[in-house]
């Protein structure tokens, strides 16, 4: 292949295919890994790297992971990683807090990765994502507390309580308990 046209245009392809995966990247908040299951080292995507809010300094071993987890969650996604991914060879699926390491802040991921293994079946790396589901974490807590307040709200209002759907006919069982009636509501 000493074309030259051919490879500029390859060139550019791959440049073209490089952006389009980064910015896919940054629009998901996903970043991506991989873990070289020798050194217990990984590397990271720049995405990977805001969403934990570490820089190209920051220690990027197997227990610098484990210290950005929040430490609530951490001996529970450690003994997780230790016991079912490295020990018996479980896709990593799994969601978890972690403490930011440049501002502190607590942020919710979704962490996935498989490993691989060479010709002769040695595990030797771990490829995944981390996407930021905090947003999507909030969403649920707001939905689980409006959903409780409103159970509050039916189980201790003073009064009786209907609820409608405009245009569905709503059914109400009268007096003798086999007479039905139907109402509309417009």
């Amino acid at each position: 292949m000493n074309d030259p046209i051919l490879s500029t245009d390859a060139g550019e392809t791959l440049r073209d295919l490089a952006r389009s995966l980064l910015e896919s990247q940054k629009i998901a908040g996903l970043g991506s890994y991989t873990l070289d299951l020798a050194t217990m080292r990984w590397s990271s995507s720049d995405v990977l790297d805001e969403i934990f809010g570490i820089n190209a300094d920051y220690e990027r071993s197997v227990n610098g992971w484990i210290a950005l987890i929040h430490p609530a969650d951490r001996d529970r996604m450690s003994a997780y990683f230790a016991e079912d991914v490295l020990g018996n060879g479980q896709i990593f699926d799994r969601e978890y807090r972690i403490l930011r390491h440049n501002d502190h802040v607590a942020r919710w991921v979704h962490g996935t990765g498989r490993i691989e293994h060479d010709s002769a079946g040695k595990a030797i790396s771990m490829r995944g994502t981390i996407q930021d589901i905090t947003d999507r974490k909030r969403v649920e807590a707001n939905l689980r507390q409006s959903e409780e307040l409103f159970q509050l709200f039916t189980q201790h209002a003073p009064a009786a309580l209907a609820m409608f759907d405009l245009g569905e006919p709503v059914r109400h069982e009268a007096e003798p308990a086999d007479a039905e009636v139907e109402v509309m509501i417009a």
